[in-house]
């Protein structure tokens, strides 16, 4: 019996070196799976949706947990964002695979969909990849392949005009996103 307790050691310890030197075990970074999205679900989802630039990640520990705050260059608020700032900050958290850790390029123009705060004041991309648009030239949307950009709402000439079929609201364009937040 001591002998196999001292072979779990032996492998546990070569398994994981850290519990050998004493140090603080690795945590792996976790990754999620999620479903396809709506625009309707990605702009409902959101409370807080503007365009601007991705400056820089900076990983600290807050009140027990590793918190990576991420900062961008506000060009235009959309949704949930009241007075205008040249830098906003948005704290999430540090253990959960990002794309602001690779995917997303620093100083390109974008659209972030992000969740209210929780309690702790961390938020994250709502639909994690889908949760962003590249904003390309004319104000054109670039948006992940698996979010429908058909919305469900129908547009303002839709609900003003005497059309038997409702014209449906699809979004393309910054100007879009934003018919699409006020309707």
């Amino acid at each position: 019996m001591r002998f196999q307790y001292f072979i779990f050691l032996v492998l546990l310890l070569t398994i994981n070196p850290a519990l050998a030197a004493d140090q603080k075990p690795f945590v792996a970074k976790s990754c999620m799976l999620t479903k396809s999205l709506q625009i309707d679900d990605l702009v409902d989802r959101s409370g807080k949706i503007f365009v601007g630039k991705f400056l820089y990640a900076q990983e600290s520990r807050v009140n027990g947990l590793d918190v990576r705050e991420l900062h961008f260059q506000l060009i235009e608020p959309i949704k949930g964002i009241d007075s205008p700032k040249e830098e906003i900050v948005i704290k999430e958290w540090a253990r959960m695979k990002s794309p602001f850790l690779g995917q997303i390029k620093k100083n390109k123009k974008y659209v972030f969909f992000f969740y209210e705060e929780s309690i702790r004041g961390l938020s994250s991309l709502v639909g994690f990849e889908q949760g962003f648009a590249q904003v390309e030239q004319s104000n054109q949307l670039k948006f992940s392949k698996r979010i429908n950009l058909k919305t469900k709402r129908k547009s303002n000439l839709a609900l003003s005009s005497s059309l038997k079929e409702p014209l449906l609201l699809e979004v393309k364009t910054i100007n879009d996103l934003k018919d699409l937040c006020r309707i």
